[in-house]
């Protein structure tokens, strides 16, 4: 059990979350750009798209291990189905968030440009 544990592959998933940690945190304060990736400060939440961004990169990452691992493999296949379909809500939640504050935001100068009608044809 130790042994697993401690495999490599276990090892370099922890040397990328730690260093993802490690930078995200490092840099939060001091970098805007970064700062306004990940934390919308009109809402002083997370954003969506960057938990989107790292739900697919945990991803990858698994199917990268996956491919040199056999037993890692294995689980994923066995929980394939659980995977799309947390996949598929975390966009679809996202997409539905989306689309509910672009609804509120239409008519009071939010986000949503208003829609011009189409020019009268020439007669």
């Amino acid at each position: 059990m130790l042994k697993e544990i401690f495999s490599a592959s276990h090892i370099v998933t922890v040397f990328i979350v730690f260093f993802f940690a490690f930078g995200i945190g490092l840099f939060f304060k001091r970098i805007p750009l970064l700062r306004s990736i990940i934390v919308d400060e009109t809402a002083k939440t997370v954003r969506g798209s960057f938990i989107n961004f790292m739900f697919t990169v945990l991803i990858l990452i698994l199917i990268g291990i996956g491919a040199f691992r056999v037993a890692v493999a294995d689980n994923l296949m066995k929980m394939e189905t659980l995977i799309v379909w947390a996949y598929a809500a975390s966009f679809g939640i996202y997409s539905l968030k989306q689309g509910y504050n672009a609804y509120l935001n239409k008519g009071n100068g939010g986000t949503v440009p208003p829609v011009t009608p189409a020019p009268a044809p020439p007669v």
